[in-house]
This record gives structure tokens, C-alpha cells and sequence, in this order.
């Protein structure tokens, strides 16, 4: 059996809009990294706070009982979603782990690397549920 004429249509039509969409990502992701690479510390939010908070997260498996910072920025981390600082103390400890020699600039580094990685999954996400929800191929990239 032959194709037909609108097989043979389906079949070469390309989707640009996808090529679009990893264009937009690896922008984002080149330029993340850029930006964790190259951007000093004592910038908000990531320094001192979520860092700090993120080393005492690293200290202990569960919740730390009393972070001075938190305490004096009128945070109460039980009360707060804290799940970021936890992932985060979890890297701080693969790093000490791998390279126990690293300084603290480094590893604010690598923290902020993995936070644009976690930024990257919710875009992909983002984009998979606009594609079940729009039918236009560019709006769904938007």
C-alpha cells in the first residue's frame, strides 16, 4: 500500500516550535550557570540567609532546632516550607563528601548551579502541561 498525499504531509512536517523551546532552555541554563559562576556573594536572597540556613540544614538529617540567622530575621523554620534548605544542606554534604577541601565560595557555587537545575525542571514541566492544555505549538512555549 502506497502513502498518501496528507501521510506524506504529516510525515515531513517538522515542529520549529520545539527547536524554539530548547533554545529558550539552554539560554536559560548557559546563562544560570553565568550567573552562579560570576555573581559575588552577599547578593540576596541566596546570601547570607538561604545559604547559612542551608549549611545548618547540612549539621542534621531532619529539621535544625535553632538557627540564629533564621531567628534573627523572624524566621521560624518549622513554620516555614523548608524543603529547599534541606535538598541544599543534602548537596552541602555530597560536596564536603567529594571534595572535602572546597571553601564556601564553591560550594555557594555548586548550590546555586543545582538551584537553576531545579529552575530548568519546573520550566520542562511548565511546558509539558501547557502542551496538554494549549493546542497552538508557540503559545506552548510561552
Amino acid at each position: 500500500m502506497g502513502m498518501t498525499t496528507l501521510d506524506q504531509k504529516e510525515e515531513k512536517k517538522f515542529n520549529w516550535s520545539i527547536v524554539g523551546l530548547i533554545i529558550i532552555l539552554a539560554v536559560f541554563l548557559f546563562y544560570s550557570v553565568y550567573l552562579a559562576m560570576n555573581l559575588k556573594t552577599g547578593i540576596i536572597p541566596d546570601v547570607p540567609y538561604r545559604y547559612e540556613v542551608s549549611q545548618y540544614f547540612s549539621q542534621t538529617w531532619g529539621i535544625p532546632k535553632d538557627v540564629p540567622l533564621a531567628i534573627e530575621y523572624g524566621d521560624n523554620l518549622s513554620r516555614t516550607p523548608f524543603l529547599g534548605y534541606w535538598i541544599f544542606g543534602r548537596i552541602i554534604n555530597v560536596i564536603s563528601w567529594v571534595a572535602p577541601e572546597s571553601t564556601d565560595f564553591q560550594q555557594l557555587v555548586l548550590v546555586r548551579i543545582m538551584n537553576g537545575l531545579f529552575a530548568l525542571g519546573t520550566l520542562i514541566f511548565t511546558y509539558l502541561l501547557s502542551r496538554e492544555l494549549i493546542k497552538n505549538n508557540w503559545l506552548q512555549i510561552l
